[in-house]
């Protein structure tokens, strides 16, 4: 399994990272003022990160990286869903989360080459991007050309810094995404997941929602990943969580 280095070159193991986020789930990291997406932007461009708008299968897609070794393992986060929707019927106008938690991880990880990809369609307030419809962020949200885009960026970066494999983390809806991308490839050697949804079919049944008519189910490709190094943090359960239906974070 990844694991983890602290700034001073120590080792952290996995269960230390996410005890971390565990931390920041039982609050759902809503009252901490470092942790809204203006403020972790700002930390990331003064701490050295790069920002990149990046065009994959018709998107751009919002990434941060800081790359610092060539031929070493990239760690890769995925955001979660963000705003998903306004109400149960109405998609939110724009699906950025407020808070996200998926880039507060990122930054505080210290491995050599780091990735975090928004999810198509979010951040795009940061720069003028092509169209992107509502179902992308909805019904869609993990269609088979979202993971194509996704991990089309991996590929990109992994290619520029010639690193071996792969490890990718995903919060949330992110966390689903990332159980399908780890589907479609090889190299991936570690994946965790946080507050994850990984029986998409049996989460809307459960809320009562409509289901994912666009999107591919994590649980079609369990075997398809059962040789990969997992691990599932679930969501804590606390009253002050919004549903994931709801306006998120």
């Amino acid at each position: 399994m990844q694991l983890v280095t602290a700034k001073n070159g120590r080792v952290l193991s996995p269960a230390i990272f996410l005890f971390a986020a565990l931390q920041l789930l039982n609050g759902c990291a809503l009252f901490d003022p470092g942790g809204n997406r203006e403020t972790l932007i700002s930390q990331a461009l003064v701490d050295g990160w790069r920002i990149e708008l990046m065009p994959v299968e018709g998107f751009k897609l919002f990434t941060l990286r800081r790359t610092q070794g060539a031929n070493k393992p990239l760690t890769v986060y995925i955001e979660g869903d963000g705003r998903a929707y306004a109400t149960r019927q109405l998609a939110s106008p724009d699906p950025t989360p407020n808070r996200p938690l998926g880039l507060r991880l990122a930054l505080s990880d210290y491995a050599p080459n780091i990735l975090y990809l928004g999810r198509p369609c979010q951040y795009s307030g940061q720069a003028d991007k092509l169209p992107c419809h509502p179902r992308y962020w909805t019904t869609h949200r993990l269609s088979p050309v979202i993971i194509s885009a996704l991990s089309q960026a991996i590929d990109r970066i992994k290619g520029e810094i010639s690193a071996p494999t792969v490890g990718i983390i995903g919060y949330s809806g992110g966390g689903a995404a990332a159980s399908l991308i780890t589907a479609r490839r090889r190299d991936v050697r570690s994946l965790i997941t946080i507050a994850a949804n990984l029986d998409t079919d049996m989460w809307t049944k459960s809320l009562g929602v409509s289901p994912l008519k666009g999107s591919l189910n994590p649980a079609h490709f369990v075997e398809t990943i059962r040789h990969v190094h997992k691990s599932t943090l679930p969501a804590a359960r606390t009253t002050s969580c919004p549903h994931p239906w709801s306006s998120g974070s």
